[in-house]
This record gives structure tokens, sequence and C-alpha cells, in this order.
């Protein structure tokens, strides 16, 4: 006898590519390099993406054994089952994280990753305002790693207190300390970013919508703020039956940034899948020194206003962390012009070297800085 074992019975991981029947329609996959990505990192359940949107089908069976700790911050209570014809929240949360190897359906992008649905609005896009601020500190206080948010302001709006600070929040103090990383829809309104809305917080990562060609598509907001570009895929989950988009459970007319932030969100969950001990600097460094740049525009220190860093890519992001070619952290220089501790922010914009900016104007002295509360600094003041 050579050798002899316990011919046990165990459970194995799937790899390679799913066999959902929609999967050969999800364009946006092939773009981001997503089976390829797979076979490094398919997502753990220990990952969890926060969808804050109009709510998710919660018995939807590509998203049924996706969901936890579920809440509804419009209507404070813990079913955040949409209206009725109202998908965008199921839409959003397939392409993040839908279920594969059930012999229909479709492949959300970190297919492992559990998801937090909160519904902060309704169907009609009204909803408390202070249930943006409720939705994001209850997916942090649920240990949400990513908080995918495809919703705003149809116009610039200056972002609120409560807001602001649930953003700041999460960034800062997600994840034990690492920070959880807060994504945010560019905008559908072919316009430039301003420089105090949500999608230019500093603890923001914006995403831009590109297309099936692989370019920039011309309703997706542009501007110093953006960080990058992904893919607005359309396959996704709809609300089952009449209750949706569709007559169906999938639709394949979805789009906008609204589809490229749950697919940047799902990148995003496969690099902290692959190593959870990232602080949030090193995942958005990873994710923006991974993307193609793609498009005829010239980037200038590895970015520029209608492309941000380029267009997302899973593997190469996932190659990066896996190989440890990330920034690692050392003490803030506050003249040097670097990020020297890899949190995105540089010198004066650092709080390690202007610790109290969180709560004062921002760099211009003349008016707030989105992300940076105002205080009155007394009489006679003239700014």
């Amino acid at each position: 006898v050579e050798w002899a074992e316990p011919d046990f019975v165990h459970r194995v991981e799937q790899t390679g590519v799913p066999d959902d029947p929609l999967l050969p329609q999800q364009w946006h996959l092939p773009l981001i390099s997503a089976e390829a990505g797979w076979e490094i990192e398919t997502g753990s359940s220990e990952i969890r993406i926060a969808i804050l949107d109009s709510g998710v089908d919660l018995t939807h069976p590509d998203l049924v054994e996706k969901k936890v700790d579920p809440r509804d911050t419009e209507n404070l209570d813990d079913d955040p089952t949409p209206d009725a014809s109202e998908a965008h929240g199921t839409a959003c949360a397939g392409l993040a994280s839908a279920t594969v190897y059930i012999a229909y359906g479709v492949a959300g992008v970190c297919r492992g990753c559990a998801i937090i649905p909160v519904r902060i609005f309704s169907g009609t896009g009204f909803g408390r305002a202070g249930a943006e601020s409720d939705g994001i500190l209850w997916a942090l206080d649920r240990g949400a790693s990513v908080i995918s948010n495809s919703w705003g302001p149809s116009q610039a709006t200056p972002i609120s207190f409560s807001l602001d600070l649930a953003i700041t929040e999460a960034a800062l103090s997600g994840r034990d300390g690492l920070g959880a990383i807060v994504v945010f829809a560019a905008g559908n309104s072919a316009r430039a970013i301003a420089d105090f809305e949500l999608a230019a917080h500093p603890m923001v990562v914006s995403i831009g919508a590109s297309g099936r060609n692989d370019l920039r598509e011309l309703f997706s907001n542009f501007g110093p703020s953006l960080g990058l570009l992904a893919p607005a895929g359309a396959v996704t989950t709809d609300s089952q039956g009449r209750q949706g988009y569709t007559d169906g459970d999938y639709m394949s007319g979805f789009g906008g940034t609204s589809a490229s932030a749950p697919v940047a969100a799902g990148v995003i969950g496969l690099i902290l899948s692959a190593d959870p001990q990232l602080t949030r600097g090193q995942v958005v460094s990873a994710l923006m020194e991974s993307a193609d740049p793609i498009g005829v525009e010239a980037y200038v220190d590895g970015r520029n206003d209608f492309y941000g860093a380029g267009r997302l890519n899973a593997l190469r992001a996932l190659t990066r962390v896996v190989d440890g070619e990330l920034c690692v952290p050392s003490v803030e220089a506050c003249d040097n012009g670097r990020d020297d501790d890899c949190d995105l922010l540089v010198d004066d914009d650092d709080p390690s070297c202007a610790p109290g900016r969180g709560e004062l104007c921002g760099a211009d002295p003349n008016r707030c800085q989105a992300g940076h509360v105002c205080l009155s600094e007394g009489p006679g003041s003239t700014r």
C-alpha cells in the first residue's frame, strides 16, 4: 500500500467562468477582465457591500442568499422592499454581487460578497433627507466594507452637514479604522462636477460611465473630482414579475453611472476579499493605478478630467494586490506634495497636517468646500 487517506465529504469553492445563462450578454464583465480576475479572487462573504438606493427585492433568487442586515431608513423598519415597478436598487445589487452557478440569471462582479440592502428613498425619488446619512451609518455599524451609492441630486447641490459627517465617519473609522470605501455615481447630466457636491467629496470615489465601445459615455459627468470610469452594465437583476422595470426577473436596459458605481463597488469587494487588511487609501490607489487609460484625451500625471484615472480593470487591480504593488504608508510629510501615509490626502488636506481641517472651512477662505464643515470664526470675521 503506497498511501491511504480518509475519503471525506467536503465542500469545494467553484472557480472559473459561471454558467449563468445571461452571462454572455453581460458585456461589461469582459471589459473589466472580470472572468480573468475571478481566477484570482471571487469574493468573500465576510466582505459586505452596502447598496443604498430605492430598496432591493429580498426574495430575488439571484440575491436572496446575499442579503444581511437589511434596513429601510426612510420608513424606519427592517424591510427595504422597493415600491412596485421600482427596481433601481435591485438592479444595482445584481451588478455588484448576484449569485452564480444557479442555472439561471446573471453574475455579479463580486459574486461571493454579501449585500447590505438599505432603502433610503421611495420609488418617486423623494425621501427624508436624513435617511441618506442614517443609511450610511447603518451600513457602517453593520460592517460594510464598501458603500455603493447610485443616487444624488439632479442639480449640483451642497452636501448637508449630516451627510458630510456620515461619509467622513465611514471613510475614516469603517472596517475597524482601516476605512470603508464610499462610492458615488458621478451623475448623468453631461456637466462638470461642482466642487461642493457629493461626487466631489474628498472621502468619496466618484465613478463615471463608459460604454460598450470602451469609451466615455457622453452623458457622464466629468471634472477634476472624477475618480475613474466603469462600464455601465445593462444586463442585471430586476424586481420579480411585474414589480420591476420588465415583466420578468431580469432586465437588459439598465445603464448610466447608476450602473457603473456598483460595478466598481464589486471590484473593490474583490480587492478586499483578496486582502481584508488593506487601508482605504491602499484600496483606492490600487483601483486608480491599475485602470486602463482609454480614450483619446491625454493623461497628465495618470488622469484627465473626462476619464479620471481611466477605465476600471479588475484583473490588474487584483494582480497589484497579490503581488504587493501597493502604497506603503509612512508618516505624512506636510510640505512635499506627496501622499506619504496612503490616505489619498496630500499635505494641508491631510488631517494629520491640519487636525482641525475637518471642522473648518476649506482651502478657499471665502466659501466652504465639500467635506469640510464650516464654523463661525466669531465677531468681526470677514470669512
